[in-house]
């Protein structure tokens, strides 16, 4: 293989690498899943950060602010917590959304999302911190996890603090979950 060849591939390579550092996609956590549904004009509202037009939703119908969409069953707080969208965040909870809804998928609430995915970049306790002092969020959150493991149907628990460590392993997260 020439050398043009192998710089050319290993160019390639690097670029699709870095060119996705941006906005990660994860198809059970986009806006999307809400639309065609009654939710949609608040998840369209939630993604453009839009605070105003997700209040006046919310006053409008009430219940949509802890509805959830039917694929993986994932609230509108779920998805600003992982796609990192804060202002809709905090109007989604001040406008009572609920932060221990669990999805239908893995039975993750919106504490345990809060934990793998707000402290991966920094472990920053900011948004961990609001769901549990301000809005209830239960630090004992426990997952239920039902998996096929070399043929074998598994089932068991798992807690937020075990989360927690599995999936980003900061240890200022974990100090706190446990005072």
């Amino acid at each position: 293989m020439s050398l043009k060849r192998k710089i050319t591939i290993l160019s390639s390579i690097w670029f699709l690498t870095f060119a996705s550092c941006g906005k990660r996609y994860m198809p059970g956590y986009d806006y999307q899943l809400f639309d065609g549904t009654v939710a949609s004009a608040l998840a369209k509202a939630v993604e453009k950060e839009d605070t105003l037009l997700i209040e006046n939703l919310i006053k409008e119908n009430p219940e949509l602010v802890n509805f959830r969409e039917n694929r993986f069953g994932n609230s509108l707080l779920m998805l600003t917590i992982v796609n990192r969208n804060h202002y809709s965040m905090r109007t989604l909870l001040k406008n009572g959304a609920n932060p221990n809804l669990e999805d239908y998928y893995r039975n993750k609430s919106s504490m345990m999302l809060a934990c793998s995915f707000i402290g991966t970049d920094d472990c920053n306790l900011d948004v961990i911190q609001l769901l549990v002092q301000k809005y209830d969020g239960n630090v004992n959150s426990i997952q239920i996890v039902d998996t096929i493991e070399k043929g074998h149907r598994v089932v068991f628990n798992r807690s937020l603090l075990m989360s927690t460590i599995d999936d980003i392993g900061c240890l200022n997260i974990v100090k706190y979950l446990v005072e």
